[in-house]
């Protein structure tokens, strides 16, 4: 499943959650996060919980 994250593109497992596709932003990045300081939206600026599911070509976008 393809899908962007601040504005890179992502493979991510079917399936996915939205905290799944925040874990490999930071790998990607090479930097650690805390939970508890980021906000992940869609392309709308809603919030997105944690453990929502990803779909195909969802575009997020995470703020810390």
């Amino acid at each position: 499943m393809n899908i962007q994250i601040n504005n890179k593109s992502f493979q991510i497992f079917s399936g996915a959650k939205v905290i799944d596709a925040v874990r490999m932003y930071f790998t990607e990045i090479g930097k650690d996060f805390e939970i508890d300081k980021i906000v992940v939206e869609d392309k709308f600026g809603n919030r997105l919980e944690f453990d929502g599911r990803l779909r195909n070509n969802k575009s997020l976008f995470i703020k810390f």
